[in-house]
């Protein structure tokens, strides 16, 4: 799944296999309300840009202080330093 093409929201997770930081990409196909975002991203939600600008990247605020793994797919479409913790990406204009 490309995400530089994407019609409709998907959630990259992040978890460690055999001592590997894995990252997916799956469909999200939850509502995109408060509840299910702050399940999705397990907290308190902050919506960035993405550096490309076709997308909001919504990720856990406190995912630093909480010590979640590095999100590599997240952090590359921010065009951040560092973003850790699952994430949501979402074609601008769904969320409202």
């Amino acid at each position: 799944m490309e995400i530089q093409n994407l019609e409709s929201p998907v959630l990259i997770t992040v978890d460690e296999v055999d001592k590997e930081v894995v990252c997916t990409i799956i469909p999200f196909t939850k509502d995109l309300d408060l509840d299910s975002m702050q399940s999705a991203v397990k907290g308190y939600i902050e919506i960035l840009k993405s550096k490309c600008g076709k997308y909001d990247i919504v990720v856990n605020e406190e995912g630093l202080l909480r010590n979640f793994l590095h999100n590599d797919i997240a952090t590359e479409l921010s065009g951040r330093e560092y973003i850790v913790g699952n994430a949501i990406i979402v074609p601008v204009g769904l969320i409202d």
